[in-house]
């Protein structure tokens, strides 16, 4: 069990996602007449070719692109949800700028100007400067919100997302929010995501208002249109934003992060062009094919068909120059799981070649190298075990120089594999042995469920001392193996067989 959850960790480390880098930028807009300021934040290792989505909002009540940009960041880093590439624009503008009209629902003369500059100068300009996509979503909240409606209403072409919070309403019909026979049409025929959220703690004409457009909206729900309503517990009016924010972001890229074609298609191929096509028409981007979460599903429908044909699609399709060591490495394990040894070999290769050549500077290189070098000695190297204890040897010294590291996970565990190598080798035993009673002495204090378990260990050592013909010293870590586990059945095969040899 231990072992299966050490493989499973390794499997689960995902590089962490990027930081975002903000850019404060002006444009002089026609229609106003004047300067806008804005702030883009983008990914700060974006690179030539990379696509991304984008957010807009404006600087007003709680809908803070800063903090936006941040909550991405985290949530990409700890693996709480998968986004993609987003970029986050803020426009600087307060209410009379962005002139909408609660009374009316409508805009004033200079918020019709302000939309023309964002749908005529601003939208094109960062579009092009950033790569990004047609996907846009729209975040805003109270006032901003009820702006947003008003885009939903009145141009529904300009965005495909909407995440709005705690939406605002005066009086029983200011503003209105109806939805046209042309709306239901639009947005049957075009995706669309648009989350809605108001807070229980909010005053309550504002939470029936948000109900009343959730009954409304909800109409549309269909394959094209995805709709979400949240009465958000705890939350109130200026804390919607901070407490919906993350169900939003998950919701809106809910498409980017589900793999339906998995289910129901045979051929790997397929599922992969399939996924592709539907990324690339609701999202205008194309998958990150060096994402651990786009991968990983893939990977997991090959290891439960043992499919060799699946896996050399996904070799083709994800696998190219700009490969990491990290994909290089699960790629190469998921070959062995389904019997490639060779194309196993040849991605081992690979990854121990550019992990060292690029990525030693990465947190979780020096681990992801330990994994190329323990799992090419144990499952690829067996017609060759003195190459594989030499690999052994180099995993121990990059372990010792990096064990500092908190993503290291292999330190001491690493005198573990070395002794049990030589055990099931039947070589170098005295060093394995000196390996094993070393990790016994490192693994005294350490937490349990994350090392190799001291039955397993005492049942290694017990098989070193058979090997050495030090009978006394192999029945006393057998019998220490199965006082911890009775039902350990090579540490009980091997006491009887040893009883037997008496």
């Amino acid at each position: 069990m231990r072992h299966l959850l050490i493989i499973i960790q390794c499997c689960l480390l995902s590089l962490a996602g990027p930081a975002q880098k903000n850019i404060n930028e002006k444009l002089y807009s026609t229609f106003l007449g004047d300067t806008v300021d804005y702030t883009v934040w983008v990914p700060s290792n974006g690179s030539a070719g990379q696509q991304y989505t984008t957010i807009y909002t404006f600087s007003y009540g709680a809908s803070d692109a800063a903090f936006t940009a941040e909550l991405i960041y985290y949530l990409n880093k700890l693996n709480i949800t998968h986004l993609p590439p987003i970029i986050v624009v803020n426009i600087q503008a307060d209410m009379d700028g962005i002139g909408y009209n609660y009374e009316t629902g409508l805009l004033t003369t200079k918020g019709v100007r302000m939309l023309e500059c964002i749908k005529s100068e601003i939208f094109p300009v960062l579009e092009h400067k950033y790569q990004a996509s047609q996907f846009r979503i729209y975040m805003g909240q109270s006032y901003g919100a009820s702006y947003g409606n008003h885009l939903f209403l009145f141009q529904p072409e300009l965005f495909s997302g909407y995440m709005l919070f705690s939406p605002e309403k005066l009086t029983p019909t200011q503003p209105p929010f109806e939805i046209s026979d042309e709306l239901i049409q639009f947005y049957g025929s075009r995706p669309t995501f648009y989350y809605l959220a108001s807070g229980v703690d909010d005053l309550q004409r504002r939470q029936d208002y948000a109900g009343e457009i959730a009954q409304k909206v909800k109409r549309l729900d269909s394959i094209q249109f995805n709709f979400r309503y949240e009465n958000l517990p705890t939350a109130g009016h200026n804390n919607s934003t901070a407490i919906g924010l993350p169900s939003a972001l998950d919701f809106i890229y809910r498409a980017y992060n589900s793999f339906p074609e998995l289910d129901s298609i045979t051929s790997m191929s397929t599922a992969l062009s399939q996924y592709e096509k539907r990324v690339t028409r609701f999202y205008g981007i194309k998958p990150e094919k060096n994402s651990f979460h786009i991968y990983q599903p893939f990977l997991s429908a090959i290891w439960q068909r043992i499919d060799t044909a699946w896996m050399r699609a996904a070799i083709h399709y994800f696998i190219s120059e700009k490969t990491g060591g990290r994909q290089l490495r699960d790629f190469a394990y998921s070959c062995w799981v389904v019997g490639l040894n060779e194309e196993a070999r040849q991605l081992y290769g690979k990854a121990v070649k550019k992990i060292l050549a690029d990525e030693m500077s990465l947190v979780f290189s020096p681990s992801t190298l330990i994994t190329c070098y323990r799992e090419l000695a144990f499952n690829i190297m067996k017609d060759n075990p003195e190459n594989g204890w030499n690999l052994l040897q180099k995993a121990l010294e990059v372990c010792l120089q990096h064990k500092g590291n908190i993503h290291i996970s292999y330190y001491p565990d690493i005198y573990f594999y070395l002794g049990k190598f030589a055990a099931d080798n039947n070589m170098n035993v005295k060093k394995g042995l000196n390996y094993l009673l070393l990790y016994v002495e490192k693994r005294k204090d350490l937490v349990d469920i994350i090392h190799v378990a001291f039955d397993e260990v005492y049942y290694t050592i017990g098989k070193c001392y058979d090997l050495l013909h030090d009978t006394s010293n192999a029945t006393k870590y057998l019998q220490k193996a199965l006082d911890l586990n009775a039902s350990h059945g090579k540490a009980k095969s091997l006491m009887k067989k040893i009883q037997a040899d008496k």
